[in-house]
Parts: C-alpha cells; sequence; structure tokens
C-alpha cells in the first residue's frame, strides 16, 4: 500500500514535470513567435529578392531530424514510460533528390541515406551493407523505376539499389574514378570523374561504357574539376567546375555550348560552385558555397538574383552543397507559403553546416 508521504511526493513530481513541459510548450511558442510582427501578430514571411522587390522565391520550411516531421513525447511521458524519443539525424548532406513524397538525402559523414517521408511523417536512415556498403556518398540520382543511383567518391562506383533498398550493383571498377556529379536519362547514366577530369557516359541497360565527355565532337579537351550535374528540358547537360569557377554547358553528346559565370565574390561570379539544377524555363541555379547563397542564371547566362544569405534568417544557408528542383510535390509545402504566394515549384537545398540541413524554397509569384 503505498504511503501518504509517497504518494504526496509522486503528486509533487507530476505536477513540477506538468511546470516543465507548460514552460518549454511556452519556450516553443515565443520562439515560433519571433517569426511573427510584433505589432499585427501575423508570420513573417522571408522572400528573395526583399521587398519592395516582387517576390519570387520564399522559404517554406527545413528538415534535419525525425523531430521536424512531428513531435515526440515530451519529458512527462519519457518519465512515464521510461523511454527517451527517436531521434534521427541528418549528419553532413550532400546530393538530394525528391519522389513521391519521398527527399532522398546523400549523408557523407553517415555514410548512408536518409529518406525524408513527408506522408509517413516519418525519417528513416538507410545503411547498406556487404555488396552495398557505402563509405562516402555524393549524389544520387533516381530513374524512371525509382531505383537508387548513389556516386560513391571513395568508393569509386556508382552504386545501385532498388526501391526497397536492395543491392543490384555497381558502375565502375572500385577506385578507377573518383564520382561525384551523377545524372540519369531514358538511355544514358553520366557520371562526373573529379579524378581524371571527364564525364563518363554508361550504357543505361547494359551498364557499360559508351563514351566520355570531352570527346571528338566537344571542341575541347578540357574538363577539370567537374563536380555536380544538372539537365534542361533539352537535354543540354551542365557541369560545374569547383575550382574554375563556371558551368560549363555540353549537348548529351559531347558537343561543347558555353560557359556560364567565371571565378569571383560578385553577383554573377562563383567561387565554389557546385550543386546545379535547371528548371522547366532554362533558368540555372548554382549552389555557391563560398558566398553560401544559390544564384539564378537566366538562359543566355545572365544572372537574375540569389537567395540564401546569411542576413536571411532561418531562411540562411550554412556551406550549401547539393540541390534539386520539384514540380510534382508542391502540393505538400504550400501551407509554408504567405497568403496570396503561388508556388510553382520547390528548391531543394541541403547545408552540411548549422541547425537546417535540408532547406526548402518556393519559386512562384503572388497572386
Amino acid at each position: 500500500m503505498i504511503s501518504r508521504s509517497l504518494a504526496f511526493r509522486f503528486l509533487v513530481g507530476v505536477l513540477i514535470l506538468c511546470l516543465v513541459e507548460g514552460a518549454m510548450a511556452s519556450a516553443a511558442d515565443k520562439k515560433k513567435s519571433s517569426k511573427q510582427s510584433k505589432d499585427s501578430g501575423k508570420p513573417t514571411y522571408i522572400f528573395f529578392p526583399p521587398a519592395p522587390s516582387d517576390p519570387r522565391v520564399q522559404f517554406l520550411t527545413s528538415y534535419s531530424t525525425d523531430a521536424d516531421l512531428k513531435g515526440g513525447p515530451g519529458k512527462f511521458e519519457r518519465f512515464l514510460v521510461g523511454k527517451e524519443p527517436s531521434k534521427k539525424t541528418i549528419l553532413k548532406p550532400n546530393g538530394i533528390a525528391m519522389r513521391d513524397g519521398r527527399i532522398f538525402v546523400c549523408d557523407t559523414s553517415g555514410r548512408c541515406l536518409v529518406i525524408i517521408d513527408l506522408n509517413r511523417k516519418k525519417m528513416d536512415i538507410v545503411i547498406p551493407e556487404r555488396d552495398g556498403l557505402l563509405r562516402s556518398p555524393i549524389s544520387l540520382a533516381l530513374d524512371a523505376e525509382g531505383n537508387q543511383y548513389v556516386a560513391d567518391s571513395a568508393r569509386g562506383q556508382v552504386v545501385i539499389y532498388d526501391q526497397q533498398g536492395k543491392y543490384l550493383g555497381a558502375i565502375g571498377q572500385r577506385d578507377e574514378m573518383r564520382p561525384v556529379g551523377l545524372l540519369i536519362d531514358q538511355t544514358h547514366i553520366f557520371v562526373s570523374d573529379f579524378k581524371n577530369n571527364c564525364l563518363r557516359v554508361y550504357d543505361k541497360t547494359s551498364r557499360k561504357p559508351a563514351f566520355e565527355i570531352p570527346n571528338e565532337r566537344s571542341g575541347t579537351n578540357r574538363l577539370p574539376a567537374p563536380t555536380s550535374l544538372g539537365v534542361d528540358t533539352r537535354g543540354q547537360i551542365y557541369v560545374s567546375q569547383a575550382t574554375l569557377g563556371q558551368v560549363q554547358v555540353f549537348e548529351k553528346s559531347g558537343k561543347f555550348v558555353r560557359t556560364v559565370a567565371r571565378m569571383g565574390d560578385r553577383p554573377g561570379e562563383l567561387a565554389r560552385p557546385k550543386g546545379v539544377a535547371v528548371d522547366r524555363e532554362g533558368i540555372l541555379y548554382v549552389v555557391d558555397a563560398a558566398s553560401q547563397v544559390v544564384q539564378m542564371f537566366n538562359a543566355e547566362g545572365q544572372v537574375l538574383m540569389d537567395f540564401g544569405d546569411a542576413k536571411s534568417g532561418e531562411g540562411a544557408l550554412d556551406l550549401p552543397a547539393g540541390i534539386a528542383i520539384d514540380y510534382d510535390n508542391v502540393g505538400l509545402f504550400q501551407k509554408y507559403a504567405a497568403p496570396g504566394f503561388a508556388v510553382e515549384y520547390v528548391v531543394l537545398v541541403t547545408s552540411q553546416m548549422g541547425g537546417r540541413k535540408v532547406s526548402v524554397y518556393g519559386f512562384g509569384k503572388k497572386k
């Protein structure tokens, strides 16, 4: 039989825990309200470019742990059940892709893939074993069947998994290349080889080498330090070059088209370009890890604007790396958009430092 003294101490403990929970909730509410105007109490949305210019890009949300997807048990619940909540964390993200409500992230420090399932509100940490073991996953791409291709720079291969994460095989001999960027279309797999300064092109069906870029059609025999890859609606391939501060554009055959940007720290210049992506209108997005922004260029290579600078608060990037554009999952993010701001597509950017490892921005305009 429980003594009155023990029962009293238990009730006092419960009361203290409830007060702690209430204080924590209040602090969380205050932190959340820091995004609100003190005068109107309405949310303050982060836009690029800032007012008075017309907004084109809005910071929507970010993800770093599974707690960002749904709330875990509080202290009182842990007191009752005696368990800590699950806290899956993205450590050092690089490449990123999205398909069917799921965000796929290469985590180089975790030597794993992180899958953020927005429909299930769950984060899965996938650590392949045996032949599928990852050592330094840098970038990834998904084919039409949902298979996952991962460029592993330390392993020196592109590792392939099916939709369930089952190992299917690898492209290239171990250590013959240093794959960094990855791109897949219906017939070919394009891999940027940082070690040998070229793009390796493989037949998608046989996974055997088809040709390399540069080649006799390129008009150049130089492609130093190729890193990330992007593609536009015409099939032109964009290759960022980390040491030259530029992006080179090629036709799929390897014919050189043009160069975008040059080394520098002014608008339209790049100091350390990484991830690249192209929208349906031909706007090129380039991640610059040095200035820590994403710059946008039109189809003629002229700079339009940038976003993610350190002054933008929650919308800031911190050592950004990978980027992806998605049109098919806009509905999952529209709830974060400002009233009257219609999101046309979302831009996902990884940051290797800070508390916002995957930032989601919406490109759109006011209605």
